[in-house]
């Protein structure tokens, strides 16, 4: 039997659910992306789980953007980034968000028909970027992608895509230098023989061409 007892305290920790207290979780509540190139239309709004008055945001994004309120707008394209830190709770959150951006509206043009002085081109008109359906304006009046009878000269074409975004073509019609050919010709070694060779140098005109001889061949060179 011990003469001297000894007191033996225990200690208990208790551990609570996270869920007893508010978190700083950060979600999305809406987001408005930008319609027309180059644009600062966007916009996010984000719902924040902590208390709005001891909680401090922190926003950061493209060619510098800071901002310390909860919602942003007036929003270029690229990608931001929210902290916020809750000062009686001592808990944050990071939220990030791509504001998204059509691509520029931009013209391909493919010309055809001029040949020599005189000629008038007919033009047809790719398009890429914006959001289609597009309209077309040309600066002759015509409202279709494509238009014929062009003299030398420039023209503008305006396209306009389903947004309202506008996206502007500068072509200009030119006469290409006159089309000519050179032969470099190798003679067969021997009569009756297949040897000989004829090879077809070409200049002016528009490139790329097509080569057509007398026996079908369709190809730069001309063998046996």
């Amino acid at each position: 039997m011990l003469k001297n007892p000894i007191a033996i305290i225990i200690f208990c920790v208790v551990f609570f659910p996270s869920q007893l207290f508010p978190q700083c979780a950060i979600t999305l509540d809406e987001a408005t992306h930008i319609d027309c190139y180059g644009d600062n239309t966007g916009s996010i709004s984000v719902n924040v789980s902590s208390s709005p008055a001891t909680s401090l945001y922190f926003w950061s994004g493209p060619f510098g953007f800071t901002s310390v309120v909860k919602d942003i707008n007036n929003l270029l394209a690229g990608d931001y980034q929210l902290i916020v830190n809750e000062t009686s709770l001592s808990c944050s959150d990071t939220f990030n968000y791509t504001i998204q951006q059509p691509l520029q509206i931009t013209p391909e043009f493919t010309l055809s028909g001029l040949c020599e002085i005189g000629d008038s081109a007919d033009a047809s008109t790719f398009v890429y970027g914006g959001t289609p359906p597009y309209t077309y304006a040309w600066s002759t009046g015509v409202t279709t992608p494509s238009t014929t009878n062009l003299a030398p000269g420039n023209y503008t074409l305006q396209i306009t895509d389903k947004n309202g975004c506008n996206g502007w073509g500068v072509l200009n019609v030119t006469i290409p230098p006159s089309l000519q050919v050179f032969m470099s010709i190798v003679d067969a070694d021997c009569k009756d023989d297949n040897t000989g060779a004829i090879q077809a140098y070409v200049s002016g005109g528009t490139a790329p061409y097509d080569f057509y001889w007398p026996d079908n061949t369709v190809d730069l060179d001309k063998e046996n």
